[in-house]
């Protein structure tokens, strides 16, 4: 590797693409803990930015940051073991998101071409039973869970069809609104934040102010959420969040 020479804290931020303030608060945390020049000044050296990396990948399987700051300060810790491991699991995503392409261009077709195509070649790709299990498996002790799982249970398929679209008009008219330069602060972002819980609440299972706040939170650290929002407008999932949060008067630190 390249040697890395020390950097100042905005050094870092250029080479990474996480903010100063991020990077203050990692610091402050003990996550990512900078060394000082003698008037106090952070710097950091080819090991923080290997660290950073980890909290970064970490970051988007979803983990929480406490979780992630366990992780590396393990003794038995591993990064090049590590690496290898996610290596191995984001590869695997992307065989699955390829296969996920695959199966869309298949439907494409069959609407567009009407193509004598196999029905079983749309669904590859997808597997729905490792979110249910991951679901379960997270939150299934849940009222919320238990209450969603009562709810959902009879929906017919013009239910979820309406839903869906439901979702998707929320998702559609936020869009817009990052495109036109609406903050996550504005009135607009904070009633459409609004309109997405009500969503939930109709839908769903009844959710708190803190319950809503760690969806937001899901939905600008995991990267399934994050590509799922971002595909109506690039940067969608962080920009709603933040208005979540501006809602309920939260933080994201």
């Amino acid at each position: 590797m390249k040697k890395i020479e020390d950097m100042t804290v905005k050094d870092m931020a250029l080479l990474s693409g996480v903010t100063i303030r991020t990077l203050h608060h990692y610091d402050d945390i003990g996550l990512l803990k900078a060394n000082r020049t003698e008037s106090g000044y952070r710097i950091y050296t080819e090991k923080h930015a290997l660290r950073l990396q980890q909290i970064l990948i970490q970051k988007s399987f979803g983990l929480p940051l406490e979780d992630i700051a366990r992780n590396l300060d393990d003794a038995n810790f591993d990064t090049l073991l590590s690496l290898q491991q996610q290596r191995n699991a984001v590869v695997k995503q992307a065989e699955n998101i390829n296969a996920m392409v695959e199966a869309i261009d298949m439907a494409i077709k069959q609407l567009t071409d009407e193509a004598n195509i196999d029905l079983r070649d749309i669904f590859k790709g997808f597997d729905p039973s490792l979110y249910e299990e991951e679901v379960e498996q997270k939150w299934g002790g849940t009222e919320f869970y238990k209450e969603s799982q009562n709810k959902t249970k009879d929906y017919t398929p013009q239910d979820w069809e309406r839903i869906k679209r439901e979702e998707n008009a929320i998702w559609q008219d936020a869009a817009h609104a990052l495109r036109s330069g609406v903050a996550p602060t504005n009135q607009v972002a904070l009633e459409l934040a609004q309109r997405y819980r009500k969503h939930i609440d109709n839908w769903f299972y009844t959710t708190s102010v803190s319950g809503f706040a760690a969806l937001a939170e899901l939905w600008e650290s995991d990267a399934r959420f994050i590509a799922n929002i971002d595909k109506f407008e690039t940067g969608l999932a962080k920009w709603i969040a933040t208005a979540v949060r501006a809602n309920y008067g939260y933080s994201n630190e």
